[in-house]
């Protein structure tokens, strides 16, 4: 009989495997449903809690749960950037990687290198996107657009069918 080929199982079929067990499917079960031997399933069950965190806050193309040597840094850096933003202040990949440094001394991460690659990892990570911070936006309130909302947004939606009504704020055109 020969070795079994290795089969690498994304984030989400393992955090599906384990809600299941946690709703009582038996570990024979589960092993059958999602093949992999029952020693997986319980290695998966040791290191439940990392899975569940990490499937919360990646993308589902991601496999791997990966321990994050800079887990202070980044989670600090992204406090600081959440807390610039929401007070409208531009923030770009340069100031990211100085703040990055800066938390890095702080941490005594000497083998740390804000890189363009960690950057792009960072953003991929917490799903952040550079998008232009308007100053305007923010004087706006939500007692301000109540009224429009609702009545003079519904009387313009009325004359058009639901397929014919989309979102237009950013595209390009091309002639």
């Amino acid at each position: 009989m020969g070795k079994r080929k290795h089969k690498e199982l994304t984030l989400k079929t393992k955090y599906e495997a384990l809600r299941d067990l946690e709703d009582g499917m038996s570990n024979k079960d589960a092993s059958i449903k999602y093949s992999v031997p029952s020693s997986t399933l319980s290695t998966w069950k040791n290191t439940k809690e990392k899975i569940f965190l990490a499937f919360k806050n990646s993308s589902l193309k991601r496999q791997r749960v990966k321990t994050d040597k800079y887990e202070k840094l980044n989670e600090s850096l992204l406090t600081w950037f959440t807390s610039m933003r929401g007070n409208n202040i531009p923030i770009n990949g340069p100031i990211l990687n100085e703040k990055a440094r800066e938390f890095a001394t702080a941490f005594n991460y000497e083998d740390f290198s804000a890189s363009n690659g960690w950057l792009r990892g960072w953003k991929e990570r917490y799903g952040i996107t550079f998008k232009e911070v308007s100053g305007e936006s923010a004087k706006v309130t939500s007692e301000m657009t109540a009224p429009w909302e609702e009545t003079t947004l519904p009387t313009i939606l009325a004359r058009y069918e639901l397929k014919d009504i989309f979102n237009a704020d950013e595209f390009g055109l091309f002639y």
